[in-house]
C-alpha cells in the first residue's frame, strides 16, 4: 500500500547542489527527506486510535521512518512504515512467540483497509486460481467444496476504518513545502561555507 510524494521543481537550486560532494548532497538530502517524513508520520502516529479502540499502543508506537542511506535508482528515498518492535517490548516478545520473526504488527492493514466477507470454511484453491477441473470427477469434487464452503457459517468481514490515508492528504503538500524549505536552507548554508575562490 505504497503511496509516493515526488518532489519536483528544484531546478534553480540544481547548480549550487552540484557544486558540493557526493558525502555532503546525501547528508542534506537524508535530513531533508528526514523532516519531511515527520510531517506525515507525527499526525498520522497521533491519529492512530481515532477510528478503532486502541488495545495494546503496538500499532502507533511501531509507525515510524525510515530514510534511505544511500540512493535507489539515482534517487534517496524515505518511508513511513510500521517498523518492527523492540526486542526489549513485552508485547513485541509476545508477538514474537506467535510465529512473527520481527514483530511487526501486522494486522493494521486489515483496520485501515478492511477485509472481504469471512466463513468458517476456507475457500476453495480453485476459486482463487480460476483453475476448474477438466475432468468430470475433479468437478463434482470441486462441487462439493463449494458447497461446503457457500454452507459455512459467515464470519463478516471487518469494515475499513482508515486513518493513515487520510492524514497523508491532508499533509502531503505540508510535507512538500517542509522539504523544499529544509533543503534550501541547508544547500544555502553548504555552499555559503565553501571556500572564496580568491582574486
Amino acid at each position: 500500500m505504497a503511496t509516493r510524494v515526488v518532489v519536483e521543481g528544484l531546478n534553480e537550486t540544481k547548480e549550487n547542489f552540484n557544486k558540493l560532494d557526493d558525502l555532503v548532497q546525501r547528508q542534506i538530502g537524508r535530513a531533508s527527506l528526514a523532516d519531511q517524513g515527520e510531517v506525515l508520520a507525527t499526525p498520522m502516529r497521533a491519529n492512530t486510535y481515532t477510528t478503532f479502540i486502541r488495545r495494546t499502543g503496538s500499532i502507533q508506537h511501531s509507525i515510524g521512518l525510515v530514510v534511505a542511506r544511500e540512493p535507489h535508482n539515482a534517487g534517496l528515498v524515505a518511508y513511513i512504515k510500521v517498523l518492527p518492535r523492540a526486542k526489549l517490548d513485552p508485547f513485541g516478545a509476545l508477538v514474537r512467540k506467535q510465529r512473527s520473526r520481527d514483530g511487526v504488527p501486522f494486522y493494521w492493514r486489515f483496520l485501515e483497509l478492511g477485509t472481504n466477507p469471512r466463513t468458517s470454511e476456507r475457500t476453495p484453491a480453485f476459486l482463487r486460481t480460476g483453475k476448474i477441473g477438466r475432468t468430470r470427477k475433479v468437478q463434482l469434487r470441486q462441487l462439493a467444496q463449494v458447497r461446503t464452503w457457500a454452507s459455512a457459517s459467515s464470519r463478516g468481514a471487518v469494515d475499513p476504518r482508515p486513518w493513515l490515508g487520510p492524514v497523508f492528504g491532508q499533509s502531503a503538500q505540508t510535507s512538500i513545502g517542509t522539504f523544499r524549505e529544509t533543503i534550501l536552507k541547508l544547500i544555502d548554508a553548504a555552499v555559503s561555507d565553501m571556500p572564496k575562490p580568491k582574486h
